[in-house]
C-alpha cells in the first residue's frame, strides 16, 4: 500500500514509514526519547518531531523569561 492509499483510508496525513526498529522502540520506552533513527525512516521521523514540538509550544508565543 502507497502513502496516498494509506491517508485515504485512514483519513489521515500520513508522513512517511518508520521501519521497525528495536533500538528505537526500547529508546522511546525507556524515555530515551529519539538517539538514533535509521536513514529509511529519518524523514518520517523527523516531520513528526517537528509536529510534536509545534503542538507542545506555548500558544501565545510567549517565551519562558516572560512568564
Amino acid at each position: 500500500m502507497g502513502i496516498g492509499e494509506a491517508q485515504d483510508y485512514l483519513t489521515a496525513t500520513v508522513l512517511g514509514p518508520v521501519k521497525p526498529s528495536v533500538n528505537l522502540c526500547g529508546d522511546v520506552l525507556e524515555g530515551l526519547g529519539i538517539r538514533s533513527v535509521t536513514k529509511g525512516s529519518r524523514k518520517a521521523v523527523s516531520l513528526l518531531a517537528d509536529l510534536v514540538e509545534q503542538a507542545i509550544r506555548p500558544v501565545s508565543g510567549a517565551s519562558c523569561k516572560d512568564r
